[in-house]
């Protein structure tokens, strides 16, 4: 009977603490709750401070437990022994012991409770300290974003005023480097006043209608009077065959065949009929033939009178410009003037900004120097900086006078300079010259030599 009673009472005292342990345990889920709630809503500082609160208070209740537990165990071990050793001893001992027990678990369980709720307590500062640093941490976030808003909104305006601005900047420049560029086109109407102004020899209606046939598909629309000149120039000089007995302008333009007078009214002509002065020049001209008469041009372009040889710019039927836009001073040198259709003279003393002679030496050469003397510095320069080269061009540039026939050994110098800058290289190359040919008073000569390595 006494084990019954015991046994009942240990079962009694089991089901106890495991009701206190429950209650426990629901205190604790009950206190978690809000702070895992706090903690999802606040930011990042705040979820590590209350998830570390949480932790702490589970493993302390934990801990309890634990202690309870065995506690527990060592109650009821201890009963056991002593219903074993004791069994005939009177109720009112048992009754006493078993009260005691009841009285310790009592004691181990309000320890627990505490214990619980000092971890609760703790857990709630903690919290609350958390919340205020999410409070102050939320309030300078929204300080900081309320301020920065502003600013960002007004760099933002400045930027897309810059870029605007930028933008009108640079349309406003290509405007301009548009209107600097584009110069109007000028008129390319005929002239008004007698054909006879212009030409010195008789023409018929036949020389007429091929001069304005030719103006007419030659020209269509240019910006400058120099252009319009030029493109005459290099179109009578590369289609005319200088051809004694031929003096028209229908020998020139249709037959492609004249001498002197004939170029001289066919450029005439053309010029009338695109809106350009210009007259028949007559008189004497000496070459290495002897002095003889010959026929050429004065020419207003863009508003400045010049003198042009097309035919001596058309020397074995070669292009050249060394007549070309020149002065008085020095057409003078081998023209001889005695008048000019129409009947005045004009005076031509400017020159014209674009060396032409020059540009056309230069466009028959590849990466040719351009020397007034034998400049052995030079020379070697140019060879070093074109080491592969084949072909070497040098032009001569002999100045206001000419080439002359005094200057026919100029070849013959710049090939022994050229032939000592190779030998003091010191490689095995051979070299040769070309046939050239120049006409006499030019002042560009050019002189290739050919060099095999």
């Amino acid at each position: 009977m006494n084990k019954i009673k015991r046994l009942i009472t240990i079962t009694i005292l089991t089901f106890a603490m495991l009701a206190v342990a429950v209650a426990g345990c629901k205190k604790r889920n009950a206190s978690t709750l809000p702070s895992s709630t706090s903690s999802q809503s606040s930011g990042e500082d705040g979820t590590d401070v209350s998830n570390s609160s949480d932790e702490t208070s589970e493993q302390s209740t934990k801990s309890d437990s634990g202690k309870d537990s065995d506690d527990s165990e060592k109650d009821t071990d201890d009963s056991k022994e002593t219903t074993t050793d004791s069994e005939d001893s009177d109720d009112e001992t048992t009754n006493t012991t078993d009260l005691g027990d009841e009285t310790t678990t009592e004691k181990e369980g309000q320890a627990s409770t505490e214990n619980t709720d000092a971890a609760t307590t703790s857990s709630n500062s903690t919290k609350e300290t958390t919340k205020a640093t999410e409070a102050t941490t939320t309030t300078k976030a929204t300080e900081a974003a309320t301020t920065a808003k502003p600013t960002e909104a007004t760099t933002t305006a400045t930027q897309a005023t810059e870029v605007a601005t930028t933008t009108t900047q640079a349309e406003t420049t290509t405007v301009q480097e548009e209107t600097t560029t584009a110069a109007p086109t000028i008129s390319l109407e005929p002239l008004t006043d007698s054909m006879s102004n212009h030409v010195y020899g008789s023409y018929t209606d036949d020389d007429l209608a091929a001069a304005k046939s030719i103006a007419e598909s030659l020209v269509t629309s240019a910006t400058s009077q120099e252009y319009v000149v030029k493109v005459i120039h290099d179109y009578l000089v590369n289609t005319i065959t200088y051809t004694l007995g031929c003096h028209s302008i229908y020998d020139a333009l249709v037959n492609k065949a004249c001498v002197c007078q004939g170029y001289a009214d066919a450029f005439s002509a053309i010029c009338y009929y695109l809106g350009i002065e210009a007259h028949t020049a007559h008189g004497t001209a000496t070459n290495s033939k002897g002095t003889e008469s010959h026929a050429w041009n004065q020419v207003k372009v863009d508003g400045t009178w010049y003198n042009i040889d097309v035919t001596w710019d058309d020397p074995e039927d070669t292009l050249s410009y060394q007549y070309f836009l020149i002065t008085d001073d020095k057409i003078k040198k081998d023209h001889t003037l005695k008048g000019v259709a129409g009947g005045t003279v004009n005076s031509c003393t400017s020159t014209t900004t674009t060396d032409y002679e020059l540009v056309y030496a230069k466009s028959l050469c590849t990466n040719c120097i351009v020397i007034s003397s034998i400049d052995t510095t030079a020379i070697a320069e140019y060879i070093h900086t074109y080491p592969t080269q084949e072909t070497y061009y040098f032009i001569y540039d002999f100045g206001e006078t000419g080439v002359s026939a005094s200057d026919d050994g100029i070849y013959q110098s710049i090939s022994d300079a050229v032939y000592n800058v190779l030998v003091s290289d010191n490689i095995g190359f051979s070299m040769r010259g070309t046939s050239i040919s120049y006409t006499y008073g030019a002042r560009y000569v050019c002189y290739p030599i050919i060099v095999t390595r």
